[in-house]
This record gives C-alpha cells, sequence and structure tokens, in this order.
C-alpha cells in the first residue's frame, strides 16, 4: 500500500488541465446529444407554388427542389403567406406557421 508521499506526489487530471493549452481551448463546448434530429425547413411562401386545395407531401416537395433530403422530416416554417388552403403532410409546424 502507497503511503501519503505517493499520494501526494499524483496530479491527476485536474491539474495538467489547468496547463494545457488543448484542455483550454476544449471548456465551454457543452454537451451535444447523439439523438438531435435536424429537419428540412420548408416556408410558406414555398408552399403558394402549389395549387389550390392539394396534398403535399415529402416527396412531391422534393421533385420541386424545395428539400434537400427525404430522410430528415419536414418542417413548416412562417415565413410569408399562404393565399390558398393546402393539405401538407409534415412533422412540425410552429406557432408562426399555423391559422387557426
Amino acid at each position: 500500500m502507497p503511503g501519503p508521499a505517493a499520494a501526494a506526489s499524483f496530479t491527476g487530471k485536474a491539474a495538467t488541465c489547468r496547463l494545457s493549452a488543448s484542455c483550454r481551448s476544449r471548456r465551454g463546448v457543452g454537451f451535444v446529444s447523439r439523438f438531435k434530429v435536424h429537419y428540412s425547413p420548408v416556408n410558406l411562401d414555398q408552399l403558394a407554388a402549389f395549387p389550390a386545395g392539394a396534398e403535399v407531401t415529402p416527396e412531391d416537395l422534393a421533385l420541386n427542389g424545395m428539400l434537400r433530403s427525404l430522410k430528415a422530416p419536414v418542417a413548416v416554417l412562417g415565413r410569408g403567406e399562404l393565399p390558398h388552403a393546402l393539405t401538407v403532410k409534415a412533422i412540425v409546424f410552429p406557432v408562426g406557421s399555423r391559422k387557426d
């Protein structure tokens, strides 16, 4: 069993982290979730290109070049106005894009 002299000579990671530049630069990075969902955004003014009463699916949006990827779920954002009614199949509708 090591004596008190061995315990006093151990510096540990905390002491080296105060000194090394690589450890100081990593501070403040924080937590990054592996399960974060990235959405494909579509604005209301882009949806105005579809005819009135049409049912708009993610495949239709991809065919018109409004989506980068079909893998990501669609989020309809509130920029612009939609002059006619549409049925949109999307995952997320923030408060700004809804009309009650």
